[in-house]
């Protein structure tokens, strides 16, 4: 099931060529996915998602927000990186980026960017959205359509550290599911726009 969430509560909420993926000699891949095909663990195809040319393309609709989980498998101690290109930018409020240390679509921690530079980090609880880390400016980030931005996020125990471009932006401690959590991606339109991100050359590695 894909997640929707109203992209104008997320605004109300946050008033308001990237780097090759690194693996280090010896370091274990966990999972990896070059979305030459559309692995069925991230859901079925249609118009929101779809994979092209070795990337998943994600169309969210008007107004509203999609996330979508890898179910497969869940990590535990994990070196998550994947791509994020803005392949079109409709409206100027545009949010994209990572999920991780998910249980479910109801619970779990979003690192996000948007095109004026800027990164948050919130903890989704249910219908409860916890800000911990408001708008920031980085110039690590790419915020000109048609860009990539490769997220990283490392998370040993309960400390995770957070990476755009090969530059820390954030670090901090936070409440993991104890046995292992899903990882995922996502991204908005806005009133009246669809914007498309494109998806590309995921890994999780052994941290």
């Amino acid at each position: 099931m894909l997640r929707t969430a109203s992209m104008f509560l997320i605004c109300l909420f946050f008033v308001i060529g990237a780097p090759s993926l690194g693996v280090a000699q010896g370091q274990k891949v966990l999972f990896e996915d070059n979305f030459s095909t559309l692995d069925p663990e991230w859901g079925l195809p249609g118009e929101i998602m779809r994979t092209e040319q070795n990337r998943l393309v994600l169309t969210p609709e008007d107004s509203q927000c999609r996330t979508r989980l890898y179910q497969g498998d869940v990590f535990e101690d994990f070196d998550y990186q994947v791509k994020i290109r803005l392949a079109k930018k409709a409206a100027p409020i545009v949010l994209s980026g990572v999920v991780f240390w998910a249980k479910n679509y109801d619970n779990h921690y979003n690192f996000v960017v948007n095109p004026a530079g800027q990164f948050a980090v919130t903890r989704h609880m249910g219908k409860k959205v916890l800000s911990l880390q408001s708008w920031t400016d980085s110039p690590a980030i790419k915020k000109e359509e048609g860009e990539t931005n490769l997220f990283r996020v490392v998370a040993k125990g309960n400390q995770v550290t957070l990476f755009v471009n090969g530059t820390q932006v954030y670090a901090f401690k936070g409440f993991p599911p104890p046995e292992g959590s899903l990882i995922g991606f996502m991204g908005c339109s806005a009133p009246g726009y669809r914007n498309v991100f494109e998806i590309s050359e995921l890994k999780v590695l052994a941290p």
